[in-house]
């Protein structure tokens, strides 16, 4: 790749034929960013670091009381690019901040070696865009589809945002753990974007991983509104000897020169599709439970006709293994409290029997207090930096997220996924309760946080293994594949990180933005915005789940489980299967709502419109703002979907798409007849307040 390189007493700055970047000579900080002849989106604001680091504890962060100064930089070429290392001196700390520029792509990784005389306690790495703004500040707007961040946010209030300070609630509706965004890529893309309208350009800003998730977060600079900080905070921690280094992440940088909608198709273009290795998840309205809730497996056992006559396609079974509050106790055996093995084999072959299949909870979070594999197999466990087993954060429940009267499970003494040991014998148990049992495969629970093991064992630090099991899910996945097809793992966190091995992700966000649209902290008309933004970030070929109530909405969204059996709870239920999310009910859902679910269920799995078919959530515009719109398409059928969050009954007109438009459409969903007339092109609606419909067309 041809360049030239410019140095003034102020910047570096590198010029391709595509791209321009420069780096300031004081702090070492990119402060410029520009397509070739084009503006520059960064150093909008008062100078500040590109590069912090928390020395000492999780929020001791290292630039606010040492100035980062640049040391020097190195230019080189290789078939990847052009790299340009810029070394910058924090504290005891150099750091080497390396850019790789391949066409307009800027790939970032951080190498941090402690060059002080004493060992160094690092608990996290931020690699920062200072500074940014796309076009004028007016009209600059930040995206961070995937999470829970209102679409379309002005950047005036993106840059009110602080990375310590609980979200408003104008920028966030609703937050996950005291959080607006989630870490990448186990729970989310972190996809940052800000895209501007004269002349329209995007830049995006995302982490790729390679050992440590990364928590993507925005901040501005107080009485500075003109930009706005895009970063991410990598959880690398472990212990710096004099003279050691550790590595953080791939930061990743581009600009396109187009809108918000061009740039997300290009962020899809960088997402590797993956072929289901059991596609009817994608067709299968799922039963999350424990047998606790039936009285124990024989119970469940009697309740499966039930199911099935509702419309669900599947168990997904809470452990059924020895456990105390939720926590391995025994990996072999049934819980006695359960029943026996044998109730646990009579259960999968009535459901088989009644057509549904069964899968079982995959624990990779720890081990109970009170369980035999801490005396059996101590290896296999985290340690603290004094040899003491570590108590890690219950799975699927944020360290944060406890509302007052509602206490989360305990913790459970956390897995050392570096342990070759456990590795081999949780693969060994799985592959046997495949044969043993003759189930359909396995929902993963996977840490929430990252468990810390602070035993000093080079080359490993100490929070090396914060990945590991969701790479190890990939050898669970080849290992199934082999066993027999179809076999299904889904995963309870939704980040892409986990659709590279996982055939459906549980939907957290998107759970909090409907339930949000419900309680109006949001319009419809976002949501839908928001639907339509979160197409792009997904993995594709990987089944999205939608839910009202999970085993853990108790702890992380008390609200949804209190919603139960209402016109709220129907409407965003019914929403989520209209727009393509797999229907899934916790334990004691259905009842009293048998009739609704039955409706709901059964257009699920005999419309493949709304399984397989196209979403469009911009061809069919609605005059209100408390309806939200989606035309569905498979080979010649159209489905309309609304969802009205309204509390009042309102009269609303529905333009559609010319080639859309047709005979009077009849509704498939509500049990009332639809009020409607047909004017036109347009559909004019009597909606009931809290409803959802969904609209034949053809």
């Amino acid at each position: 790749m041809q360049f030239e390189l410019i140095e003034t007493g102020s910047e570096v700055r590198l010029r391709t034929a595509q791209i321009e970047l420069g780096w300031s000579r004081e702090s070492g900080a990119l402060v410029v960013m520009a397509l070739h002849g084009g503006p520059n989106v960064l150093g909008h604001g008062p100078p500040r670091p590109g590069l912090d680091i928390a020395l000492g504890s999780n929020t001791s962060w290292t630039a606010p009381r040492s100035f980062a100064r640049y040391l020097s930089h190195k230019v080189t070429t290789g078939e990847d690019g052009v790299r340009v290392t810029m070394a910058v001196g924090l504290g005891p700390l150099k750091i080497r901040d390396h850019y790789t520029v391949r066409g307009a792509l800027v790939e970032r990784r951080a190498e941090i070696e402690n060059v002080g005389p004493d060992d160094l306690r690092m608990f996290g790495a931020r690699l920062i865009l200072p500074n940014a703004r796309v076009g004028n500040a007016q009209t600059c707007q930040l995206d961070a589809p995937g999470n829970s961040v209102r679409p379309r946010v002005p950047l005036s209030v993106a840059a009110a945002q602080r990375r310590n300070v609980l979200p408003r609630r104008f920028f966030a509706p609703g937050v996950r753990g005291g959080q607006a965004l989630e870490p990448a890529p186990t729970q989310g893309p972190g996809l940052l974007a800000l895209h501007g309208a004269a002349p329209p350009q995007t830049l995006l800003c995302w982490f790729r991983a390679e050992a440590d998730a990364a928590l993507p977060f925005v901040e501005g600079v107080e009485g500075w509104a003109d930009a706005v900080s895009l970063a991410h905070e990598v959880g690398v921690t472990g212990w710096l000897r004099p003279g050691e280094h550790l590595a953080a992440g791939v930061q990743c940088a581009l600009i396109v020169d187009g809108p918000w909608a061009k740039a997300r198709e290009r962020f899809l273009a960088t997402l590797a599709p993956r072929e289901r290795s059991a596609p009817w998840v994608g067709d299968t309205p799922i039963y999350l439970t424990s047998a606790a809730d039936h009285n124990g497996l024989a119970g469940l056992a009697d309740a499966v006709p039930d199911l099935a006559a509702l419309g669900v396609g599947a168990l997904a079974l809470r452990p059924v293994h020895p456990c105390v509050d939720g926590q391995i106790l025994d990996l072999e055996g049934v819980d006695p409290a359960l029943g026996t093995p044998v109730d646990l084999r009579r259960l999968v072959e009535t459901a088989h029997s009644a057509g549904l299949r069964v899968l079982l909870d995959l624990s990779l979070q720890g081990c109970a207090a009170e369980s035999r594999y801490l005396t059996e197999r101590p290896d296999w466990f985290a340690r603290s930096e004094v040899g003491a087993f570590v108590i890690g954060p219950p799975p699927d429940v944020p360290a944060t997220s406890a509302h007052p009267g509602v206490a989360p499970p305990p913790g459970c003494y956390s897995f050392d996924w570096h342990s070759d040991d456990l590795q081999a014998h949780m693969l060994a148990w799985a592959c046997a309760q495949i044969e043993d049992l003759s189930i359909d495969g396995f929902r993963a629970v996977a840490p929430y946080s990252p468990v810390l093991s602070w035993t000093r064992r080079a080359p490993h630090y100490a929070s090396d293994g914060a990945l590991i099991p969701m790479a190890w899910l990939g050898q669970l996945r080849e290992s199934m594949d082999q066993h027999r097809p179809g076999l299904a793992l889904l995963s309870a966190l939704p980040g892409p990180g986990y659709g590279a091995s996982c055939d459906g992700l549980y939907d957290y966000p998107v759970h909090l933005m409907f339930v949000h649209t419900a309680l109006r902290r949001l319009s419809a008309h976002e949501l839908r915005d928001y639907l339509d933004d979160i197409r792009y970030v997904s993995p594709p070929g990987v089944a999205r789940i939608g839910f009202m109530e999970s085993h853990d909405t108790c702890y992380i969204n008390p609200l949804a489980d209190g919603l139960r059996g209402s016109r709220i709870s129907r409407m965003l239920l019914a929403g989520m299967a209209l727009c393509g999310f797999v229907p899934s009910l916790w334990s004691g859902q259905e009842q009293g709502e048998e009739p609704f679910l039955r409706s709901l269920l059964g257009l699920w799995r005999s419309e493949p419109a709304l399984r397989r078919g196209s979403a469009d959530f911009t061809a069919a515009r609605c005059d209100s703002a408390e309806v939200m719109a989606v035309l569905r398409e498979h080979e010649g059928r159209r489905l309309l979907g609304l969802m009205h969050t309204g509390s009042r009954r309102s009269e609303v007109v529905i333009e559609l798409p010319s080639g859309k438009r047709g005979a009077a459409p009849r509704d498939l969903l509500a049990a009332s007849p639809l009020a409607l007339r047909v004017d036109g092109g347009a559909l004019r609606l009597a909606l009931a307040p809290f409803s959802a419909y969904c609209l034949q067309l053809s």
